[in-house]
């Protein structure tokens, strides 16, 4: 269902909107101030060379989640 009249409420206790956006350190992948659920500090990747995984690889994007 789709369209502003399926929109949900506003609700008085939903959290805070987030805020995605701050400086990131190309050289070392750090984003300064963010922390995981166990206090470490973020890091970001490059995922590598994915070509290994095959032309259909980008099919488990939308097929992975739905299977169990």
């Amino acid at each position: 269902m789709r369209g502003p009249k399926y929109v949900p409420a506003r609700r008085a206790n939903a959290s805070a909107p987030r805020v995605y956006s701050g400086t990131y350190d190309p050289a070392s992948g750090i984003v300064p101030g963010v922390v995981d659920e166990e206090g470490r500090q973020v890091e970001l990747r490059q995922p590598g060379n994915l070509s290994v995984m095959g032309e259909d690889a980008w099919k488990w994007l939308l097929a992975g989640p739905a299977t169990r």
